[in-house]
Order: structure tokens, then C-alpha cells, then sequence
């Protein structure tokens, strides 16, 4: 049976959201056994070489990465085994918005600017197999930007993906 881990960093629940469904539909569907972690639990000093699949998903706030999604990025980009890959996700308010919008130009800038730009920075995290944009959940505007539909339609995309 394959084996994965899902770190999550949330501040405002969307990223946790969407680590909660990922997993069970994996678990279900895909009998991918994940395991799902807050990252407030992430050791460094644990081994992780048991995990075939890496999942690492974070909020960004401002354009900025949650720091201890980049500590994780680069724990496994130094200490990856060979076997391992790895699937990255954010949730962001500007997605969010373009999402909702429908303006596939302001969705690309963003996961461009936000996801892929940064995952340049971590040339030795390979193999990613899989990334992918949510929207964010803004508590002070009471505004939920983030769609449960479109995390269950990407889970069962990676499901398909790593368990054919």
C-alpha cells in the first residue's frame, strides 16, 4: 500500500480544509494511506523515509509563503529519500479571487507569482508531481474564498494519478 503525509500550515482553515479532504478521499477512494499533520507538529529530527508521497500545503498572506511551510520545503529538499514525491498546495486569497471571477489571467499570474516562482527557490525538491492553487479564507472580511469542489475534483485527479 502506498503511504503519504499531508503537512498543512493554517492560519485562517483553508489550507487545513483542504489537507482534511485530500486525505480522505485518498484514504477512501485511492487506498492511499495518509497520514495528516499540522505542521505546529513537524519534527525534523523524525523519519519521514517510510512515505512514498509528500504532501505540503500552506497559505500565502501578502504574497508571502507561511514560514513553517518553507521550513518543511526545505527540510525534505535536503533530506528526501529517493522514492519520495512530492505534491505542493497553497490557498490564497488572490486565487480566490480570480477564481471566482473567472479571469484565468489573474489565476495564472497568481500561481505563477505565488506557487511556481517560489518553488524555483527548491531546484532539489524533485520530483513534484503535482501543484495546485485554492482560494483563501479572509476571517477580518468575513470572506470564504475557498471551494470544496474544486479540492475534491483535484484529489481524485492525484488519486487517479497515484493509484491508477
Amino acid at each position: 500500500m502506498n503511504k503519504g503525509i499531508i503537512f498543512y500550515v493554517s492560519k485562517n482553515g483553508a489550507t487545513k480544509k483542504s489537507a482534511e479532504i485530500i486525505s480522505g478521499i485518498l484514504n477512501q477512494h485511492y487506498s492511499i494511506e495518509i497520514t495528516l499533520e499540522d505542521s505546529i507538529f513537524f519534527d525534523k529530527n523524525r523519519d519521514y523515509s517510510n512515505y512514498d508521497y509528500i504532501f505540503i500545503g500552506f497559505g500565502v498572506k501578502m504574497g508571502k509563503w507561511y514560514n513553517k511551510g518553507t521550513k518543511i520545503l526545505k527540510f525534505f529538499e535536503k533530506y528526501k529519500k529517493s522514492h519520495q514525491k512530492f505534491i505542493i498546495f497553497i490557498s490564497s486569497g488572490r486565487i480566490g479571487y480570480a477564481l471566482l471571477e473567472k479571469d484565468q489571467e489573474k489565476y495564472d499570474k497568481a500561481f505563477s507569482k505565488f506557487l511556481l516562482e517560489k518553488l524555483l527557490k527548491f531546484p532539489n525538491l524533485t520530483p513534484i508531481i503535482a501543484k495546485n492553487a485554492f482560494g483563501g479564507i479572509y476571517i477580518k472580511k468575513s470572506l470564504n474564498l475557498w471551494n470544496k469542489d474544486r479540492v475534491e475534483t483535484w484529489s481524485h485527479e492525484i488519486g487517479k494519478q497515484l493509484n491508477p
